[in-house]
């Protein structure tokens, strides 16, 4: 038997996340570097906005181990402080702060997290989702859905409910689970745990795991939990004082926290009004806001794809659309000099690289008299097309594309990018285009992609034609050095000849002018490459890290450490397995970690490598390698921004970049580098570099 419901109904617009929620978010994301971890920890406590995140950017339908956070700061760092911002801002000026409290979903989220490390599920963030998103009314109260083009296009762009999915009331829970499960990405266990709910004993016992956890909670999470102790106790496994002690545990975790105002990176507590009341905030009065607002995001969002490439814009878009405007990423076709309309962004990996790829192989003309498509892109106005009910219609172009949106029809919005003729195909549905709003967001969204794309192409494509310049004039330089150098090489090669024939009888004299004449072409084989491109052939991303290191203590160790009284330790593993990096790049991180250890030491300093062997860093077989030395340690405020780069205080002949320098190269081939400090006490580097797995083949 499963538990009715009162309302089962699910659509993103009727979603109300916790006014303290989003205003504490948008003082996070005012930072200049956000922490991404933290963000991501608050919106995990807010299941209206972790909802939206997900559907926007589904996960990877993989179980959830310990991995929810991870995932989400992931995909919150493509999307960008900026966007997040134009994200919420509306929200926070839209909805009364005392609106749709979470804290009923996370006290169940909680207590089916900890009851799932008590009892050794192995996944315990699919048990604190299933809990988060247990009840799908209590996410939907009625009395915040908005419409029209007032403060409802916060809740939703269009101030409807997802035309897409339109979801009834007497949905059932299966199909609405169904539909949450394929929107966010989630795995069948867990879309299982959403869709089933058991009330009797009996249907429990026979049932998932991850069900009978989310069973377990939802008891410990009610009022009167104390007299559920026992019912919990057969359900779970555990003991009821096992289960007190946690639910106790759980009370104080999920209760109330002062709100905290940042800046820069600190942050002070609120002064709490009288009697511990919670800090109050500055009401807001939405319609007086709403052109604010408006004039806000408009700005975030052209300033949100600046600084990124076309892979990064192309992401950032894609999530944006969903997020800001519920629509599906639009395919973005610009007009090239030969007036041939093609796709932005054509070599995209992910879901919207296919269709980018189709269209390109279309290669439609500017001047197609039978596409919407063209049309919009002549005209700068919007069109619409959907598919005639016989199957027929003026344009196979504009047939194909629909199709490979998953619609019945597009809608095509000009973009106007400084005369280039530019078009944001969308996928639709109904005889009617979208709404102003949503028209108006997603055209800025894409006009700001399709500007950072374009400049960036056009950027590299200057750099391009300046390097090829630039190797043109060396080759022909190069060309014509050789040519007059072969002039004195034949004058003493003609020379050599007129002396073999004079002193021919000469011991041994023939064999040394043949040895000349050897090396005379092969300095006129080496003139004659100089004017030829170097062939360029990539270094093997393969090193063996004991072999390096004896190498370098060899080479630096007296010029670094012993020549100044420093100690140099090196101990290394038998056996270790080699790295998935070049040896150059290696060598290069590691010298400028030995040099900076040999700057820090005094006479009589100790500085230690050891390689103990392997790790796993994420599930990765990494060879670890630890650099420890006993110097004066870091200043807490230069460790907080260890690897970014800053001016140096250590000389002309130090630019401030070594650290940054490392840190991009070891994540550049997907490595981890991490730093431990503390003053008077020294200061460790702990490298973790990805074993080769061709090695791991051949063992």
């Amino acid at each position: 038997m499963t538990a009715p419901h009162e309302r089962a109904a699910f659509p993103p617009s009727r979603l109300v996340p916790a006014f303290e929620q989003r205003d504490a978010l948008l003082r996070l994301l005012a930072s200049h570097r956000p922490d991404w971890d933290e963000i991501a920890s608050l919106i995990l406590r807010e299941p209206a906005l972790l909802y939206w995140v997900l559907e926007a950017s589904p996960l990877p339908q993989s179980r959830l181990a310990s991995t929810l956070r991870a995932e989400l700061a992931q995909r919150l760092q493509t999307l960008g402080a900026n966007l997040l911002r134009a994200w919420l801002l509306p929200l926070a000026l839209a909805i009364p702060r005392a609106e749709a409290p979470a804290r009923d979903a996370l006290l169940v989220a909680e207590c089916a997290l900890h009851l799932a490390y008590e009892t050794r599920y192995p996944y315990p963030d699919e048990a604190y989702l299933a809990g988060l998103w247990h009840r799908f009314d209590a996410l939907t109260p009625a009395s915040v859905v908005a419409s029209g083009e007032g403060t409802g296009r916060a809740l939703v762009a269009s101030g409807t409910l997802d035309d897409r999915a339109r979801l009834r009331v007497d949905t059932p829970p299966e199909e609405l689970a169904s539909r949450i499960g394929a929107r966010c990405g989630l795995a069948g266990p867990l879309v299982d745990a959403l869709a089933f709910q058991p009330e009797l004993q009996e249907d429990l016992a026979g049932a998932h795991p991850l069900i009978r956890l989310l069973g377990a909670a939802k008891l410990l999470a009610r009022d009167g939990w104390e007299q559920q102790l026992v019912r919990v106790a057969e359900i779970s496994g555990l003991e009821p004082e096992a289960l007190l002690s946690l639910r106790t545990d759980i009370g104080f975790l999920v209760r109330p926290q002062p709100l905290r105002l940042l800046s820069g990176n600190a942050a002070a507590p609120l002064v709490e009004a009288g009697g511990g009341a919670a800090p109050r905030l500055p009401e807001f009065d939405c319609a007086s806001n709403d052109a604010v607002s408006d004039i806000a995001v408009s700005a975030l969002i052209s300033a949100a794809f600046s600084g990124v490439g076309p892979e990064e814009a192309a992401a950032r878009l894609a999530i944006a659309t969903r997020l800001l405007c519920r629509e599906d990423p639009p395919l973005v076709v610009v007009a090239n000099d030969r007036g041939t309309l093609e796709p932005l962004t054509p070599t995209l990996a992910g879901e919207a690289s296919a269709v980018a790829q189709w269209y390109a192989e279309l290669a439609q003309h500017l001047d197609d008299e039978t596409s919407v498509i063209a049309l919009a892109a002549r005209s700068g106005k919007p069109t619409l097309w959907f598919a005639a009910p016989t199957g027929s219609g003026r344009s196979t172009h504009d047939r194909c594309v629909a199709r490979w949106l998953g619609r019945g029809g597009i809608e095509c919005l000009p973009l106007h990018l400084d005369g280039t003729a530019a078009v944001a195909v969308i996928g639709a549905d109904e005889r009617r285009p979208l709404a102003p709003s949503v028209r108006r967001r997603l055209t800025e969204l894409a006009v700001a992609a399709a500007h950072r794309v374009r400049d960036v192409r056009e950027q590299r494509a200057a750099q391009d034609a300046a390097v090829a310049a630039v190797e043109a004039r060396y080759r022909d330089h190069a060309r014509k050095l050789a040519h007059e150098a072969r002039n004195p090489l034949t004058v003493i090669k003609s020379y050599l000849a007129i002396m073999t024939q004079r002193h021919s009888g000469a011991a041994g004299l023939a064999g040394d002018l043949d040895v000349l004449h050897s090396e005379l072409d092969r300095i006129t084989s080496l003139l004659q490459r100089a004017g030829e491109a170097p062939a360029v052939e990539p270094e093997p991303a393969r090193c063996g890290v004991p072999e390096l290191l004896h190498d370098l203590r060899g080479l630096y160790g007296d010029a670094l450490f012993a020549s100044r009284g420093i100690r140099f330790e090196l101990r290394v593993a038998a056996g270790l397995p080699p790295v998935a990096v070049p040896d150059s790049a290696l060598r290069q991180v590691l010298l400028n970690l030995f040099r900076n250890a040999s700057e820090a030491l005094q006479p009589g300093g100790r500085f230690a490598v050891t390689v103990p062997g392997q790790v796993l860093s994420n599930g990765v077989p990494c060879l670890e390698i630890r650099l420890i030395d006993n110097g004066p340690g870091l200043e807490p405020g230069r460790l907080a921004d260890l690897f970014t780069p800053r001016p140096s205080t250590k000389g002309s002949d130090h630019d401030g970049l070594g650290l940054s320098i490392v840190r991009e190269i070891v994540q550049k081939w997907q490595g981890n580098i991490l730093c431990r400090s503390q003053s008077g006490t020294g200061t460790s580097f702990q490298l973790l570099l990805p074993v080769d797995v061709r090695h791991q083949r051949d063992a």
